[in-house]
């Protein structure tokens, strides 16, 4: 072993037997519905992802999607007003409001602005083709397409964002099924004013566009954001 390397916990060394054993049966049983790898490769596959997440957790290091088969998706605290700092203040609150349970990481806010500081263009926070899970870590919320956006024009999510009833800024009019533009003049202007002007916002109870795209409110109002994790 290399100097500096954290060695794997007794108890993960010890249970490499029973869960080769345990893959192996399921393989032979046709309890999987996926084809089985030859008995070694999926062994070891299986081994080696489990030792590289224990060793991760246990350095206390922070998770992106790409250790995951999925990203995480959900509501946000709640804010007094619209006025929460534009992009970079959104980002901020989704990583204060994060979910128990959640792995440390980063978390984005999924809205747009007037000034194209945050759009499809420019510092989009979902990423193309990828499943989108609610916190519980098994409820999927959908798969995005490869604009990088959910195919809700005319379709549907798989399940909805959240199930509590709440108005989630987001200033996104969906125009398309891979075309999400900003509701222009609606982003309580760039989300950094409450009084005066409005913002639109999604409903997350909802499975169609309306989940990201509903109506507008007045930027004095509550309200929550929809965060990803990158």
């Amino acid at each position: 072993m290399l100097a500096g390397t954290k060695k794997p916990s007794r108890f993960l060394e010890g249970t490499r037997s029973a869960c080769c054993s345990l893959l192996f049966l399921l393989c032979r049983c046709e309890i999987v519905s996926v084809p089985c790898l030859p008995f070694d490769a999926s062994c070891n596959m299986f081994v080696a992802e489990l030792l590289r997440s224990s060793a991760k957790s246990e350095a206390g290091g922070s998770f992106a999607c790409a250790d995951q088969t999925f990203c995480y998706f959900y509501i946000s605290g709640s804010l007094a007003s619209g006025a929460f700092g534009g992009p970079t203040g959104g980002d901020t609150h989704c990583q204060n409001t994060r979910p128990a349970g959640l792995p440390a990481g980063t978390y984005q806010a999924v809205l747009m602005t007037d000034n194209a500081s945050r759009n499809m263009a420019n510092d989009w926070v979902l990423k193309p083709q990828t499943e989108y899970r609610r916190p519980d870590g098994t409820t999927i919320i959908g798969v995005t397409n490869a604009a990088a956006v959910f195919s809700v024009a005319t379709g549907n999510l798989t399940s909805s964002p959240d199930s509590t009833l709440v108005s989630v800024w987001t200033g996104i009019r969906v125009n398309g099924e891979e075309l999400w533009e900003v509701q222009s003049g609606n982003t309580c202007l760039d989300w950094t004013t409450g009084p005066g002007p409005s913002g639109y916002y999604g409903s997350p109870i909802d499975t169609t566009y309306a989940a990201f795209d509903l109506t507008t409110q007045t930027c004095n109002t509550t309200g929550y954001l929809y965060c990803a994790q990158q």
